[in-house]
């Protein structure tokens, strides 16, 4: 598309990208000036649940634990990253097993790499902590009972929504540091950024916050505060409305008139 590209880029007044990162990479392949691109952030409405948390947790045969629960919300394919995520809870259970009984991983969603994956979790022996629940019919159910938010992603991410929906739930995000993620998620405050691809890292950021309920806690006020002052869907329609008043304003009245005849 890029020669077309090319030929665009003089017909626009304004590109607009959900992330600065996404904003960073245009104005360098598209040889953009800073005036030419501007950031607004995804805003979203939080849609509603169905069931209880309790129900939810009887639905999914879960009412013999207690633990943490974390969840990872997306299409099981190479660049979401479970290969890394499966490979940080091998570790865990290398180094430090009790921590395992502390906490389970939910594995919602299907995809190309659902069969290798079942293979990986029985071969590692994470079959008591690592639990596949399929497509979810109504995601938010899911998200709400879920303690923490797993996003390990390895490339192909922009500004996860489903990152904004856990927060505007209250939940941390741990989260790899890739394209706009930095921008929704800060690093310690509203959950935790790992490297893309870091196991090590991934490891270590789970470990963390299944040995502090409090820091869980902390995290989840502080993510779902971040949400509602950034995020929400009223946000960035007021940031539309704005650029499109500017854009209004700075337009030569000869312009108007030829483009309204037009």
């Amino acid at each position: 598309n890029y020669p077309f590209d090319r030929f665009v880029v003089n017909s626009i007044s304004k590109f607009v990208t959900g992330s600065s990162a996404a904003a960073e990479q245009l104005k360098k392949v598209l040889q953009l000036d800073d005036s030419k691109c501007m950031v607004i952030n995804n805003g979203i409405k939080l849609r509603y649940t169905t069931e209880t948390i309790t129900e939810t947790k009887i639905r999914l045969g879960l009412t013999e634990f207690d633990g943490i629960y974390f969840g990872v919300v997306s299409i099981l394919r190479p660049n979401k990253g479970h290969k890394i995520l499966l490979e940080a809870m091998a570790q865990i259970l290398r180094l430090d097993p009790e921590i395992l009984t502390m906490m389970k991983i939910l594995i919602e969603g299907d995809g190309p790499l659902r069969d290798e994956l079942e293979r990986i979790v029985t071969t590692k022996q994470l079959s008591d902590h690592c639990v596949f629940v399929g497509c979810e019919k109504n995601i938010m159910n899911f998200m709400s009972f879920i303690d923490v938010l797993i996003l390990p992603s390895v490339s192909y991410e922009d500004f996860p929504n489903v990152i904004l929906e856990a927060m505007g739930l209250g939940k941390p995000v741990i989260a790899s540091q890739i394209a706009g993620t930095s921008e929704q998620v800060i690093d310690g405050i509203s959950g935790l950024l790992v490297t893309k691809g870091n196991v090590d890292q991934l490891a270590s950021a789970i470990i963390k916050i299944s040995r502090n309920k409090q820091l869980l806690l902390r995290m989840g006020i502080e993510a779902k505060k971040r949400f509602q002052t950034h995020f929400m869907s009223e946000t960035a329609v007021n940031k539309y409305q704005q650029l499109y008043r500017s854009s209004w304003q700075n337009k030569p009245t000869q312009k108007i008139h030829e483009n309204i005849i037009s």
